[in-house]
Protein backbone atom coordinates (compact mmCIF):
# COMPACT_ATOMS: atom_id res chain seq x y z
CA UNK A 1 0.00 0.00 0.00
CA UNK A 2 2.94 2.28 0.17
CA UNK A 3 1.35 3.15 3.76
CA UNK A 4 3.20 3.91 6.78
CA UNK A 5 0.55 3.27 10.12
CA UNK A 6 2.52 5.12 12.39
CA UNK A 7 1.01 3.79 15.50
CA UNK A 8 1.11 0.26 15.78
CA UNK A 9 0.21 -0.75 19.62
CA UNK A 10 -2.08 -3.30 21.50
CA UNK A 11 -4.50 -0.46 21.26
CA UNK A 12 -4.33 -0.16 17.60
CA UNK A 13 -5.77 -4.59 16.89
CA UNK A 14 -8.45 -5.52 16.92
CA UNK A 15 -9.46 -9.30 17.83
CA UNK A 16 -12.55 -10.99 16.57
CA UNK A 17 -14.52 -13.83 18.67
CA UNK A 18 -13.36 -16.11 16.44
CA UNK A 19 -9.89 -15.52 17.15
CA UNK A 20 -8.99 -13.48 14.32
CA UNK A 21 -7.51 -9.97 14.43
CA UNK A 22 -7.02 -7.11 12.55
CA UNK A 23 -5.01 -3.59 12.20
CA UNK A 24 -6.96 -0.92 13.06
CA UNK A 25 -6.29 2.54 14.48
CA UNK A 26 -5.30 4.34 11.24
CA UNK A 27 -5.40 7.91 12.65
CA UNK A 28 -2.03 8.23 11.49
CA UNK A 29 -1.61 6.67 8.56
CA UNK A 30 0.06 8.49 5.65
CA UNK A 31 1.96 7.72 2.20
CA UNK A 32 5.80 7.22 2.38
CA UNK A 33 5.62 10.18 0.61
CA UNK A 34 3.77 12.60 3.08
CA UNK A 35 6.11 11.33 5.83
CA UNK A 36 8.29 13.76 6.96
CA UNK A 37 9.85 15.08 10.45
CA UNK A 38 6.99 17.97 10.66
CA UNK A 39 4.27 15.78 10.52
CA UNK A 40 5.84 12.74 12.99
CA UNK A 41 6.27 15.92 15.99
CA UNK A 42 2.54 17.29 15.11
CA UNK A 43 1.02 13.37 15.48
CA UNK A 44 3.90 12.82 18.36
CA UNK A 45 1.21 13.45 21.21
CA UNK A 46 -1.44 10.94 20.18
CA UNK A 47 1.00 8.06 19.50
CA UNK A 48 1.94 5.62 21.92
CA UNK A 49 4.97 6.86 23.53
CA UNK A 50 6.75 3.40 24.16
CA UNK A 51 6.32 2.75 20.33
CA UNK A 52 7.97 5.89 19.05
CA UNK A 53 11.71 5.40 18.73
CA UNK A 54 14.72 7.85 19.97
CA UNK A 55 15.70 10.39 17.64
CA UNK A 56 12.96 9.49 15.35
CA UNK A 57 12.83 13.60 13.96
CA UNK A 58 16.87 13.46 13.35
CA UNK A 59 16.83 9.93 11.36
CA UNK A 60 14.51 12.02 9.10
CA UNK A 61 14.58 10.80 5.85
CA UNK A 62 15.04 7.19 7.24
CA UNK A 63 13.66 3.52 5.63
CA UNK A 64 10.05 4.17 4.82
CA UNK A 65 9.14 1.52 7.45
CA UNK A 66 11.88 1.74 10.34
CA UNK A 67 9.04 3.50 12.08
CA UNK A 68 6.65 0.66 12.08
CA UNK A 69 9.47 -2.01 12.42
CA UNK A 70 10.70 -0.19 15.63
CA UNK A 71 6.64 -0.20 17.14
CA UNK A 72 6.47 -3.80 15.85
CA UNK A 73 9.25 -5.26 17.67
CA UNK A 74 7.86 -3.19 20.92
CA UNK A 75 4.33 -4.60 20.76
CA UNK A 76 5.64 -8.13 20.18
CA UNK A 77 7.96 -8.26 23.04
CA UNK A 78 4.79 -6.91 25.34
CA UNK A 79 2.11 -9.34 23.81
CA UNK A 80 4.93 -12.93 24.09
CA UNK A 81 7.00 -11.58 27.24
CA UNK A 82 4.76 -13.82 29.50
CA UNK A 83 3.97 -17.29 26.85
CA UNK A 84 7.82 -19.00 28.25
CA UNK A 85 5.99 -22.53 27.16
CA UNK A 86 7.48 -23.89 23.98
CA UNK A 87 4.77 -25.86 22.71
CA UNK A 88 4.78 -22.66 19.91
CA UNK A 89 7.97 -23.59 17.77
CA UNK A 90 10.21 -20.44 17.13
CA UNK A 91 8.75 -18.11 19.98
CA UNK A 92 11.83 -17.56 22.17
CA UNK A 93 13.69 -17.26 19.37
CA UNK A 94 11.23 -15.13 17.45
CA UNK A 95 10.97 -12.97 21.21
CA UNK A 96 15.09 -12.27 20.72
CA UNK A 97 14.78 -11.02 17.65
CA UNK A 98 12.11 -8.50 18.70
CA UNK A 99 13.76 -7.29 21.48
CA UNK A 100 17.48 -6.95 19.81
CA UNK A 101 16.85 -6.52 16.19
CA UNK A 102 13.43 -4.85 15.57
CA UNK A 103 13.81 -2.17 18.36
CA UNK A 104 18.34 -1.39 17.47
CA UNK A 105 19.09 2.51 17.41
CA UNK A 106 19.94 2.19 14.01
CA UNK A 107 16.94 1.47 11.98
CA UNK A 108 19.30 0.34 8.88
CA UNK A 109 19.49 -2.59 10.82
CA UNK A 110 16.32 -3.86 11.85
CA UNK A 111 15.05 -6.83 9.49
CA UNK A 112 12.23 -6.33 6.98
CA UNK A 113 8.97 -8.40 7.56
CA UNK A 114 8.87 -10.39 4.72
CA UNK A 115 12.27 -11.80 6.43
CA UNK A 116 10.32 -12.29 9.73
CA UNK A 117 7.65 -14.09 7.76
CA UNK A 118 9.89 -16.76 6.67
CA UNK A 119 10.60 -17.21 10.70
CA UNK A 120 9.84 -20.24 11.97
CA UNK A 121 7.16 -19.09 14.02
CA UNK A 122 5.29 -17.92 11.05
CA UNK A 123 6.32 -21.19 9.33
CA UNK A 124 5.47 -23.72 11.88
CA UNK A 125 2.46 -26.90 11.40
CA UNK A 126 -0.43 -24.71 12.62
CA UNK A 127 -0.09 -21.93 10.45
CA UNK A 128 0.25 -24.06 7.29
CA UNK A 129 -2.86 -26.28 7.76
CA UNK A 130 -4.73 -22.61 8.07
CA UNK A 131 -2.86 -21.12 5.02
CA UNK A 132 -3.80 -24.30 3.23
CA UNK A 133 -7.57 -24.26 4.37
CA UNK A 134 -7.23 -20.81 3.52
CA UNK A 135 -6.62 -21.34 0.08
CA UNK A 136 -8.49 -24.92 -0.16
CA UNK A 137 -9.86 -23.80 -4.09
CA UNK A 138 -6.94 -23.13 -5.48
CA UNK A 139 -5.15 -26.58 -4.24
CA UNK A 140 -4.92 -29.78 -7.08
CA UNK A 141 -7.05 -32.79 -6.17
CA UNK A 142 -3.86 -34.72 -5.24
CA UNK A 143 -2.86 -32.33 -3.26
CA UNK A 144 -5.80 -32.02 -1.27
CA UNK A 145 -6.23 -36.04 -0.99
CA UNK A 146 -2.69 -36.18 0.96
CA UNK A 147 -3.29 -33.38 2.88
CA UNK A 148 -6.96 -34.30 4.34
CA UNK A 149 -5.56 -37.97 4.58
CA UNK A 150 -3.01 -36.86 7.25
CA UNK A 151 -5.08 -33.58 8.74
CA UNK A 152 -6.08 -35.51 11.34
CA UNK A 153 -2.83 -36.81 12.82
CA UNK A 154 -1.59 -33.55 12.49
CA UNK A 155 -4.25 -31.75 14.47
CA UNK A 156 -4.03 -34.08 17.31
CA UNK A 157 -1.17 -32.84 18.07
CA UNK A 158 -1.88 -29.55 19.28
CA UNK A 159 -5.02 -28.76 21.99
CA UNK A 160 -8.36 -29.56 21.05
CA UNK A 161 -9.77 -26.09 22.25
CA UNK A 162 -7.26 -24.20 19.86
CA UNK A 163 -8.00 -26.19 17.03
CA UNK A 164 -11.86 -25.63 17.22
CA UNK A 165 -11.46 -21.91 18.11
CA UNK A 166 -9.00 -21.10 15.46
CA UNK A 167 -9.96 -23.43 12.64
CA UNK A 168 -13.52 -24.10 12.94
CA UNK A 169 -14.71 -22.43 10.48
CA UNK A 170 -12.39 -23.31 8.07
CA UNK A 171 -12.70 -27.10 8.95
CA UNK A 172 -16.64 -26.39 8.37
CA UNK A 173 -16.82 -24.11 5.44
CA UNK A 174 -18.72 -24.82 2.29
CA UNK A 175 -16.09 -25.33 -0.04
CA UNK A 176 -14.16 -27.97 2.62
CA UNK A 177 -17.87 -29.63 2.80
CA UNK A 178 -18.50 -29.89 -0.64
CA UNK A 179 -14.88 -31.78 -1.48
CA UNK A 180 -14.57 -35.40 -1.25
CA UNK A 181 -11.82 -36.33 0.05
CA UNK A 182 -12.85 -33.76 3.06
CA UNK A 183 -15.65 -35.64 2.95
CA UNK A 184 -13.87 -39.09 3.39
CA UNK A 185 -11.05 -38.38 5.30
CA UNK A 186 -11.80 -35.77 7.48
CA UNK A 187 -15.33 -35.20 8.81
CA UNK A 188 -16.38 -38.37 10.27
CA UNK A 189 -13.67 -37.28 12.57
CA UNK A 190 -15.12 -33.50 13.14
CA UNK A 191 -19.08 -34.04 12.89
CA UNK A 192 -18.86 -36.97 15.64
CA UNK A 193 -17.98 -36.32 18.96
CA UNK A 194 -15.30 -38.08 21.08
CA UNK A 195 -16.84 -40.73 23.79
CA UNK A 196 -14.71 -42.66 24.65
CA UNK A 197 -10.37 -42.19 24.54
CA UNK A 198 -10.73 -45.08 21.96
CA UNK A 199 -12.24 -43.00 19.34
CA UNK A 200 -10.42 -41.05 16.33
CA UNK A 201 -12.52 -38.51 16.59
CA UNK A 202 -10.77 -34.84 17.37
CA UNK A 203 -13.21 -33.25 19.47
CA UNK A 204 -14.32 -33.90 23.07
CA UNK A 205 -18.25 -33.73 24.04
CA UNK A 206 -17.11 -30.41 25.94
CA UNK A 207 -15.03 -28.78 22.93
CA UNK A 208 -17.92 -29.98 20.47
CA UNK A 209 -20.88 -28.66 22.47
CA UNK A 210 -18.77 -25.25 22.72
CA UNK A 211 -17.62 -24.54 19.12
CA UNK A 212 -19.08 -26.76 16.54
CA UNK A 213 -22.75 -26.80 17.68
CA UNK A 214 -22.89 -23.23 17.46
CA UNK A 215 -21.59 -23.82 13.81
CA UNK A 216 -24.19 -26.31 13.03
CA UNK A 217 -26.91 -24.43 13.95
CA UNK A 218 -25.71 -21.86 11.23
CA UNK A 219 -24.82 -24.52 8.37
CA UNK A 220 -28.51 -25.94 8.70
CA UNK A 221 -29.98 -22.60 7.84
CA UNK A 222 -28.07 -23.25 4.29
CA UNK A 223 -30.22 -24.27 1.49
CA UNK A 224 -28.02 -26.60 -0.58
CA UNK A 225 -28.84 -30.22 -1.29
CA UNK A 226 -25.29 -31.53 -0.84
CA UNK A 227 -24.88 -29.62 2.07
CA UNK A 228 -27.99 -30.93 4.22
CA UNK A 229 -27.06 -34.73 3.01
CA UNK A 230 -23.86 -34.50 4.97
CA UNK A 231 -25.02 -32.67 7.66
CA UNK A 232 -27.92 -35.19 8.12
CA UNK A 233 -25.73 -38.55 7.21
CA UNK A 234 -24.25 -37.15 10.53
CA UNK A 235 -27.32 -36.09 12.54
CA UNK A 236 -27.89 -38.86 14.91
CA UNK A 237 -24.50 -38.46 15.85
CA UNK A 238 -24.76 -34.55 17.20
CA UNK A 239 -28.31 -34.58 18.11
CA UNK A 240 -27.70 -35.12 21.96
CA UNK A 241 -25.28 -32.45 22.17
CA UNK A 242 -27.79 -30.06 21.06
CA UNK A 243 -30.21 -28.58 23.38
CA UNK A 244 -33.93 -29.44 23.09
CA UNK A 245 -34.58 -25.27 22.41
CA UNK A 246 -32.53 -25.57 19.70
CA UNK A 247 -33.86 -28.67 18.35
CA UNK A 248 -37.11 -27.03 18.51
CA UNK A 249 -36.65 -23.50 17.57
CA UNK A 250 -33.94 -24.19 14.80
CA UNK A 251 -33.43 -27.68 13.48
CA UNK A 252 -36.91 -29.10 13.38
CA UNK A 253 -38.33 -26.13 10.99
CA UNK A 254 -35.70 -26.47 8.89
CA UNK A 255 -36.22 -30.68 8.79
CA UNK A 256 -40.21 -29.50 7.83
CA UNK A 257 -39.22 -28.04 4.73
CA UNK A 258 -36.72 -30.44 3.73
CA UNK A 259 -39.61 -33.26 3.72
CA UNK A 260 -41.29 -30.94 1.19
CA UNK A 261 -38.20 -31.11 -1.61
CA UNK A 262 -39.14 -32.86 -4.51
CA UNK A 263 -35.65 -34.56 -4.27
CA UNK A 264 -36.38 -37.94 -2.92
CA UNK A 265 -33.16 -38.43 -1.48
CA UNK A 266 -33.44 -35.78 0.91
CA UNK A 267 -36.48 -36.37 1.94
CA UNK A 268 -35.57 -40.16 3.20
CA UNK A 269 -32.92 -38.54 4.71
CA UNK A 270 -35.11 -35.90 6.20
CA UNK A 271 -37.81 -38.74 7.57
CA UNK A 272 -35.16 -40.38 9.41
CA UNK A 273 -33.23 -37.68 11.31
CA UNK A 274 -37.04 -36.54 12.20
CA UNK A 275 -37.67 -40.01 13.43
CA UNK A 276 -34.35 -39.28 16.10
CA UNK A 277 -36.28 -36.13 16.93
CA UNK A 278 -39.47 -38.31 18.50
CA UNK A 279 -37.15 -39.85 21.28
CA UNK A 280 -35.96 -36.28 22.43
CA UNK A 281 -39.11 -33.51 21.98
CA UNK A 282 -41.79 -36.27 21.81
CA UNK A 283 -44.30 -36.96 18.51
CA UNK A 284 -46.80 -34.03 19.44
CA UNK A 285 -44.03 -31.95 18.63
CA UNK A 286 -42.78 -33.53 15.96
CA UNK A 287 -45.86 -34.65 14.02
CA UNK A 288 -48.16 -32.29 15.51
CA UNK A 289 -52.19 -32.55 14.67
CA UNK A 290 -55.04 -34.99 15.91
CA UNK A 291 -53.36 -38.09 17.42
CA UNK A 292 -55.40 -41.42 18.91
CA UNK A 293 -54.17 -44.58 19.93
CA UNK A 294 -54.78 -47.35 16.67
CA UNK A 295 -52.30 -49.95 18.35
CA UNK A 296 -52.27 -51.82 21.56
CA UNK A 297 -49.96 -54.08 23.59
CA UNK A 298 -50.81 -57.65 22.96
CA UNK A 299 -47.36 -58.80 25.31
CA UNK A 300 -47.91 -61.25 27.62
CA UNK A 301 -48.16 -59.63 31.56
CA UNK A 302 -45.61 -61.26 33.54
CA UNK A 303 -45.86 -61.09 37.26
CA UNK A 304 -42.73 -61.52 39.78
CA UNK A 305 -44.05 -63.64 42.73
CA UNK A 306 -42.80 -62.01 45.94
CA UNK A 307 -41.12 -63.81 48.69
CA UNK A 308 -43.29 -65.45 51.41
CA UNK A 309 -41.63 -62.90 53.91
CA UNK A 310 -43.35 -61.19 56.79
CA UNK A 311 -41.54 -58.13 57.44
CA UNK A 312 -43.94 -55.32 58.84
CA UNK A 313 -47.85 -55.96 59.89
CA UNK A 314 -50.68 -53.65 59.05
CA UNK A 315 -54.04 -53.44 61.27
CA UNK A 316 -56.85 -52.64 59.68
CA UNK A 317 -60.35 -51.76 60.80
CA UNK A 318 -62.73 -54.96 60.17
CA UNK A 319 -66.29 -53.23 60.66
CA UNK A 320 -67.17 -49.27 61.26
CA UNK A 321 -68.66 -50.07 64.37
CA UNK A 322 -66.36 -52.22 66.40
CA UNK A 323 -62.57 -52.29 65.87
CA UNK A 324 -61.10 -55.70 65.45
CA UNK A 325 -57.71 -55.60 64.33
CA UNK A 326 -57.11 -58.10 60.88
CA UNK A 327 -53.40 -58.72 60.60
CA UNK A 328 -52.21 -58.42 56.55
CA UNK A 329 -48.88 -59.78 55.81
CA UNK A 330 -46.63 -56.93 53.61
CA UNK A 331 -43.81 -58.36 51.54
CA UNK A 332 -39.76 -56.77 52.55
CA UNK A 333 -40.35 -54.41 49.13
CA UNK A 334 -43.45 -52.84 50.76
CA UNK A 335 -46.41 -54.32 49.01
CA UNK A 336 -48.97 -56.17 50.78
CA UNK A 337 -49.14 -60.42 50.69
CA UNK A 338 -52.74 -61.69 49.64
CA UNK A 339 -52.92 -65.05 50.35
CA UNK A 340 -54.76 -67.17 48.15
CA UNK A 341 -58.32 -67.38 48.10
CA UNK A 342 -59.59 -71.04 48.99
CA UNK A 343 -61.44 -72.84 46.96
CA UNK A 344 -65.43 -72.61 46.74
CA UNK A 345 -67.68 -75.17 48.53
CA UNK A 346 -67.57 -78.46 45.84
CA UNK A 347 -64.77 -76.62 43.35
CA UNK A 348 -62.59 -79.28 44.13
CA UNK A 349 -62.80 -83.12 45.00
CA UNK A 350 -61.11 -83.73 48.52
CA UNK A 351 -60.65 -86.89 50.14
CA UNK A 352 -63.77 -88.69 51.74
CA UNK A 353 -63.30 -89.43 55.13
CA UNK A 354 -66.05 -91.04 57.05
CA UNK A 355 -66.57 -93.45 59.92
CA UNK A 356 -68.58 -96.87 60.21
CA UNK A 357 -71.35 -94.81 62.16
CA UNK A 358 -71.92 -92.25 59.18
CA UNK A 359 -72.11 -95.29 56.92
CA UNK A 360 -74.99 -96.57 58.52
CA UNK A 361 -78.93 -95.54 57.28
CA UNK A 362 -79.76 -92.20 59.36
CA UNK A 363 -83.37 -92.19 60.76
CA UNK A 364 -85.81 -90.03 59.50
CA UNK A 365 -86.10 -86.62 60.96
CA UNK A 366 -89.54 -86.39 61.30
CA UNK A 367 -89.40 -89.53 64.08
CA UNK A 368 -86.72 -89.25 65.88
CA UNK A 369 -85.74 -92.51 68.18
CA UNK A 370 -85.74 -91.62 72.00
CA UNK A 371 -86.45 -94.77 73.56
CA UNK A 372 -85.68 -94.04 77.12
CA UNK A 373 -87.37 -90.53 76.82
CA UNK A 374 -83.87 -89.15 77.86
CA UNK A 375 -83.41 -85.49 77.47
CA UNK A 376 -81.91 -84.69 73.90
CA UNK A 377 -78.90 -81.94 74.54
CA UNK A 378 -78.70 -78.75 72.66
CA UNK A 379 -76.62 -79.22 69.12
CA UNK A 380 -75.21 -75.84 69.33
CA UNK A 381 -73.74 -76.77 72.67
CA UNK A 382 -70.36 -78.67 71.99
CA UNK A 383 -69.15 -78.89 68.74
CA UNK A 384 -68.70 -82.15 66.87
CA UNK A 385 -64.26 -82.78 66.65
CA UNK A 386 -63.73 -84.78 63.11
CA UNK A 387 -62.19 -87.99 63.60
CA UNK A 388 -58.57 -88.61 62.28
CA UNK A 389 -58.56 -92.03 60.97
CA UNK A 390 -55.34 -93.76 59.70
CA UNK A 391 -54.88 -95.27 56.53
CA UNK A 392 -56.27 -98.71 56.59
CA UNK A 393 -59.15 -97.39 58.13
CA UNK A 394 -60.01 -94.83 55.27
CA UNK A 395 -58.87 -97.35 52.64
CA UNK A 396 -61.86 -99.65 54.23
CA UNK A 397 -64.16 -97.15 54.76
CA UNK A 398 -63.94 -96.21 51.17
CA UNK A 399 -64.50 -99.81 50.20
CA UNK A 400 -67.67 -100.35 52.59
CA UNK A 401 -69.08 -97.55 50.00
CA UNK A 402 -68.49 -98.08 46.95
CA UNK A 403 -70.11 -101.63 47.33
CA UNK A 404 -72.74 -100.70 48.95
CA UNK A 405 -73.62 -98.23 45.51
CA UNK A 406 -73.02 -100.44 43.46
CA UNK A 407 -75.27 -102.81 45.27
CA UNK A 408 -77.84 -100.10 44.88
CA UNK A 409 -77.06 -99.28 40.82
CA UNK A 410 -77.74 -102.99 40.31
CA UNK A 411 -81.36 -103.51 42.13
CA UNK A 412 -82.13 -100.20 40.07
CA UNK A 413 -81.19 -101.25 36.87
CA UNK A 414 -82.40 -104.62 36.61
CA UNK A 415 -85.90 -103.56 34.90
CA UNK A 416 -85.10 -100.60 32.44
CA UNK A 417 -88.62 -100.25 32.57
CA UNK A 418 -88.87 -98.68 35.98
CA UNK A 419 -86.77 -95.53 34.51
CA UNK A 420 -90.12 -94.98 32.39
CA UNK A 421 -91.67 -91.89 33.34
CA UNK A 422 -95.33 -93.51 32.98
CA UNK A 423 -94.15 -96.24 35.13
CA UNK A 424 -93.35 -93.50 37.73
CA UNK A 425 -95.42 -93.90 40.76
CA UNK A 426 -97.39 -90.45 42.12
CA UNK A 427 -97.00 -90.03 45.29
CA UNK A 428 -99.71 -87.94 47.14
CA UNK A 429 -98.83 -86.44 50.38
CA UNK A 430 -102.20 -85.19 52.27
CA UNK A 431 -101.74 -82.70 54.74
CA UNK A 432 -103.83 -84.13 57.73
CA UNK A 433 -102.65 -80.82 59.91
CA UNK A 434 -105.07 -78.50 60.94
CA UNK A 435 -104.69 -74.59 59.28
CA UNK A 436 -104.65 -72.36 62.12
CA UNK A 437 -104.07 -69.04 59.86
CA UNK A 438 -107.34 -69.87 57.71
CA UNK A 439 -109.50 -67.61 59.07
CA UNK A 440 -106.60 -64.90 59.27
CA UNK A 441 -106.51 -65.31 55.06
CA UNK A 442 -107.55 -61.93 53.16
CA UNK A 443 -111.07 -61.55 51.92
CA UNK A 444 -110.24 -59.00 48.38
CA UNK A 445 -113.63 -58.26 47.21
CA UNK A 446 -114.45 -56.49 44.18
CA UNK A 447 -115.78 -52.91 45.15
CA UNK A 448 -119.33 -52.78 44.95
CA UNK A 449 -120.54 -49.42 42.82
CA UNK A 450 -124.22 -48.15 43.62
CA UNK A 451 -125.55 -46.32 40.48
CA UNK A 452 -128.15 -44.05 41.06
CA UNK A 453 -130.42 -43.33 38.92
CA UNK A 454 -131.11 -39.37 37.83
CA UNK A 455 -134.53 -38.76 38.70
CA UNK A 456 -136.82 -37.41 35.98
CA UNK A 457 -135.93 -33.65 35.91
CA UNK A 458 -139.03 -31.26 36.65
CA UNK A 459 -139.23 -27.47 36.70
CA UNK A 460 -139.18 -27.56 40.48
CA UNK A 461 -135.79 -29.52 40.21
CA UNK A 462 -134.47 -27.00 37.37
CA UNK A 463 -135.10 -23.97 39.46
CA UNK A 464 -132.69 -25.56 42.35
CA UNK A 465 -129.68 -25.05 40.53
CA UNK A 466 -128.28 -21.71 40.53
CA UNK A 467 -126.14 -22.34 37.33
CA UNK A 468 -128.76 -23.25 34.86
CA UNK A 469 -129.75 -20.61 32.38
CA UNK A 470 -133.54 -20.74 32.52
CA UNK A 471 -135.99 -18.77 30.37
CA UNK A 472 -138.37 -17.46 33.26
CA UNK A 473 -138.28 -13.82 34.58
CA UNK A 474 -137.62 -13.16 38.42
CA UNK A 475 -141.25 -12.63 39.90
CA UNK A 476 -143.54 -13.95 37.36
CA UNK A 477 -144.32 -16.63 39.58
CA UNK A 478 -145.96 -17.43 42.72
CA UNK A 479 -143.80 -16.59 45.37
CA UNK A 480 -143.66 -18.89 48.44
CA UNK A 481 -144.52 -22.48 48.96
CA UNK A 482 -148.17 -21.91 47.58
CA UNK A 483 -151.01 -23.58 48.88
CA UNK A 484 -151.19 -26.37 46.50
CA UNK A 485 -147.81 -28.02 48.18
CA UNK A 486 -148.30 -30.50 51.21
CA UNK A 487 -145.96 -31.28 54.02
CA UNK A 488 -145.44 -34.45 52.06
CA UNK A 489 -144.21 -32.79 48.77
CA UNK A 490 -141.95 -30.95 50.55
CA UNK A 491 -139.89 -33.73 52.14
CA UNK A 492 -139.67 -35.37 48.60
CA UNK A 493 -138.37 -32.13 47.33
CA UNK A 494 -136.01 -32.17 50.39
CA UNK A 495 -135.26 -35.37 49.83
CA UNK A 496 -134.23 -35.02 45.73
CA UNK A 497 -132.28 -31.94 46.43
CA UNK A 498 -129.85 -33.97 49.13
CA UNK A 499 -129.84 -36.66 46.45
CA UNK A 500 -128.45 -34.53 43.81
CA UNK A 501 -125.91 -32.55 46.22
CA UNK A 502 -124.64 -35.83 46.81
CA UNK A 503 -123.95 -36.16 43.36
CA UNK A 504 -122.29 -33.05 42.48
CA UNK A 505 -119.77 -33.70 45.61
Amino acid sequence: ALSSHNNVCQASVYVTPEGHWKLAGLEYLCRFSDLSARFLSESRKGRYDRGIAPNENNRVPQPSCGIDQYAFGVFVEEVLKSRTDGNVPGLLDFLNIAKTELQAADCKARPSFRKLLEHPYFTHQFIYIHNFLTELPLKSDSEKQIFFRELTNKLSEYNEDVVAGQLGSLLLSRILLLDGSAQEYLLPQILKPRIDENSNCLFSEKTFLEYIVPKLMSIFHVRDTQVRLILLSYFKSFTTMCSATQLRSEILPELLVGIKDTNDELVAATLKALSELVPILGAATVVGGKRSKHFSDGRPKVRNHPKHTIKNIIVAKSTEDEEVPRVIPVEENGEMFLRERPSPDGGEAQSITTTTEEAEPWDSWETPVNPNNEEIPNATEEPVEPTNLSENESDNMNTVIQDSVKSVQAKQLADLDVLDVKSQPISVVMNSEEDFFRDMEPVICKTHVVHISEPQSSKMERKLSKFEVTDEVVGSGDEGWGDELEWADVNEVSDTSIQIVTLIE
